[in-house]
């Protein structure tokens, strides 16, 4: 459990930097903070797929178990999550509180088996 605890604060942090601190902050210099959001979601989402990508092309594993469903909804559900976790950034000042809320939903996340 402490290690999955670490894993899940070091993934949180990177990917709140990543997405919300960089991606977003870059995009937004050329467009609005609006459309941003949405890049950096679209952006974040594609990260998270990427990994079942890489196991079908490269055959790398075996994607069999997996639901079908499962997949379908975690796209979606990573891109409304990006978008929310950006509007959070934007409206507090602040990229900690994102990254709180993502180290807290991962660990709760994993405690109930849904990653």
């Amino acid at each position: 459990l402490f290690v999955s605890i670490i894993n899940f604060f070091i993934v949180g942090l990177t990917e709140e930097v990543v997405f919300r601190g960089w991606a977003m902050s870059t995009f937004s210099k050329v467009t609005s903070v609006r459309k941003a959001n949405i890049l950096q979601s679209l952006f974040f989402a594609s990260v998270h797929l990427l990994p079942w990508c890489m196991m079908v092309v490269m055959g790398w594993g075996d994607i069999s178990g997996v639901p079908v469903l499962y997949l379908c909804f975690q796209i979606p559900m990573t891109f409304v999550t990006g978008c929310v976790f950006g509007r959070i950034m934007n409206k507090t000042h602040s990229l900690w509180t994102p990254i709180i809320i993502h180290c807290l939903w991962d660990v709760v996340a994993d405690l109930f088996g849904l990653v």
